[in-house]
């Protein structure tokens, strides 16, 4: 686990050793994603360099790796889970390793298999190889989007980080807001790659490599959800669902440093805990946090859980007073605007992890893979609808703000500017060109696709990673995604009961009253604290005052009256003011002050 920075001349003109300082004050800029030590290749058409956390072959897993001859050198972020069977398999070729780590496995792949070596990964990754001799740079990216990669062209150079803010650090790179993206980011709640909410600013898609040779860019896609046009409708194979999850667990284990989970007592970390119980005898350690408000406080459930798989439990409350400092603190290491506000308890959680250990299990990916957001319920009965119309009405509900609602709460300026003021148009062609018959499988792909590389896997990796804490995702592993998306939706919510598959493997070890209950999310009380005079008075002076009037995003007046109907329970537009304050907030940060370091929330009143 690291970060990684580099800049590639593509027409092979620029001299990049004279750009090693810059190449300097990129890492500099995210020690916190690899405290642990820093590495560089330098040449003159190439230079690159990562930022080490310390978690497989101590002693020696430093990089940039090479082959045998120097002729193949990478920089790598993330984990390989099946490097030992990988490596055992190059061995019995003739390979020959240098070291334990995970990461020498990739130019023994590229040696082997050339281009398309990326497809033999169970892992989370970016990373950037070098073929010396054929001068080839591949940049390539797990099937997820677990591991970030960002990028930039400009003046023929081929920028690449796991950061953005080390890419502002690039001297042709400037640092100015893409309207388009907060447009899109107060539909989605996030902004959908591949862009970015800086010009010209890009991530790689998931599933994705970057090939760049004979001075031509290219990309190729080596995996993506699958989209089945007939579904396996007679489900009944647990045993096998049961043994994947349990080997999923076993590799994501690997490490030379301890391993523990974070716990909220929902059904999906309940199921990783469960297996790695089921892998170690010896005590882990599980983290949860709580909530003041105890509509939204599930460690009850978490204790509970920590008590049958006999965990160490560490816990904390969170309040009111935490919040907007750490929101501030996720957008600084998001870099991109996100209306989620569970970002800034993720943080919490994180840094009250990072006091232990290194790295955690997480059930992140349980609600997209198996079926588990209330809003798939909504959408049962509909399926015999048009699926243009059922597309629009599933948009529609998960828009932060609709096209009548942008209508009035952006500004006539900022409209002006805009492309195309629905976001829907650029992506629904996409979704309604999976020819199956199961909508729900559909809107899961959706979510599978964008609002877990979006939104719900940036959380646990940059607010990790701004704690040095590598977050490890087992009910990810790409197996798992193409058995669950090779069965129909009927399977996964039987009977109106969400994740199914797996409640029924969690009922061996609790009753109904646990697996059955209503799912709550892990999210801040902030609906509530926008009626409560103390915080309105600490944001005033963000979303109530002249910098932000003349700002000229939003509708300011219009702002005022959500405000009010929201503070009197007229209308309840928590989702809408929370998404205003952060864009607001982002641009304070990131437009207005240059990001030069990282501010308290005072620091932008």
């Amino acid at each position: 686990m690291c970060g990684i920075v580099g800049q590639f001349s593509i027409d092979e003109k620029t001299n990049l050793l004279s750009k090693t300082e810059e190449l300097s004050k990129m890492l500099e800029s995210m020690i916190h994603r690899g405290p642990d030590g820093e590495g560089k290749y330098e040449s003159k058409n190439l230079i690159m360099g990562m930022r080490r956390l310390s978690i497989l072959d101590l002693d020696n897993g430093f990089q940039p790796i090479f082959n045998e001859d120097k002729s193949i050198v990478v920089v790598f972020n993330g984990e390989i889970y099946n490097y030992i069977e990988i490596k055992d398999e190059l061995l019995k070729k003739g390979h020959k390793f240098y070291t334990s780590s995970d990461t020498e496995v990739l130019v023994h792949l590229y040696e082997e298999y050339g281009e398309d070596f990326s497809s033999y990964l169970n892992g989370m990754f970016s990373y950037t190889l070098f073929d010396i001799k054929n001068n080839v740079l591949i940049v390539s990216r797990d099937r997820v989007g677990e591991k970030p990669l960002y990028y930039s062209i400009m003046n023929d150079i081929f920028y690449f980080s796991s950061e953005i803010k080390s890419l502002l650090l690039c001297s042709d790179i400037k640092c100015e807001a893409n309207k388009d993206s907060i447009n899109d980011m107060l539909t989605f709640n996030y902004v959908p790659y591949p862009n970015t909410a800086f010009k010209n600013i890009y991530r790689l898609e998931p599933g994705k490599s970057i090939i760049i040779k004979n001075n031509k860019i290219s990309k190729k896609t080596y995996w993506e959800i699958p989209k089945k046009s007939i579904y396996n409708n007679n489900f009944e194979n647990f045993e096998t669902l049961d043994s994947l999850i349990s080997n999923s667990v076993e590799i994501r284990m690997r490490s030379d440093v301890e391993v523990g989970a974070f716990l909220s007592g929902g059904i999906d970390s309940t199921i990783v805990t469960k297996y790695m119980r089921e892998k170690t005898e010896d005590s882990f350690k599980t983290f949860s946090i709580g909530f003041t408000e105890e509509i939204y406080n599930e460690l009850d459930y978490a204790k509970k859980v920590s008590e049958t798989y006999n965990t160490n439990h560490i816990y904390k409350i969170v309040n009111q007073d935490d919040f907007l400092e750490q929101l501030v603190n996720s957008i600084w290491f998001c870099e991109n605007p996100h209306g989620d506000v569970s970002f800034a308890p993720t943080f919490i959680l994180s840094e009250l992890a990072s006091k232990y250990l290194k790295v955690v299990l997480t059930g992140d990916g349980g609600d997209e893979i198996f079926g588990g957001y209330d809003k798939y319920l909504d959408f049962i009965y509909n399926q015999e609808l048009d699926i243009n119309e059922n597309f629009k009405n599933y948009f529609n509900k998960i828009s932060v703000f609709n096209i009548l609602e942008k209508e009035s709460i952006l500004s006539n300026e900022f409209k002006s500017d805009l492309i195309e003021i629905d976001s829907f148009k650029k992506i629904e062609e996409k979704y309604i060109g999976i020819h199956n018959s199961d909508f729900i499988n559909k809107i899961m792909y959706f979510d599978s696709d964008y609002l877990l590389e979006g939104n719900n896997l940036v959380k646990p990796d940059r607010m990790g990673m701004a704690n040095s804490i590598e977050g490890r995702y087992p009910l990810l592993d790409y197996r798992i995604i193409e058995m669950m998306f090779n069965i129909d939706s009927s399977k996964k919510i039987y009977n109106g009961e969400k994740k199914y598959l797996l409640k029924n493997i969690l009922s061996k070890d609790f009753d109904d009253d646990f697996i059955k209950r209503k799912k709550q999310m892990f999210t801040v009380p902030i609906g509530e604290w926008f009626k409560d005079k103390e915080f309105i008075d600490k944001i005033n002076p963000i979303i109530c005052s002249e910098k932000f009037k003349n700002r000229g995003v939003f509708n300011y007046d219009r702002v005022l009256k959500m405000i009010q109907s929201h503070q009197n329970s007229q209308e309840n537009y928590t989702r809408q003011l929370r998404a205003i304050l952060v864009v607001e907030l982002w641009y304070r940060i990131y437009i207005d002050n240059k990001f030069t370091k990282k501010p308290s929330f005072n620091d932008l009143i």
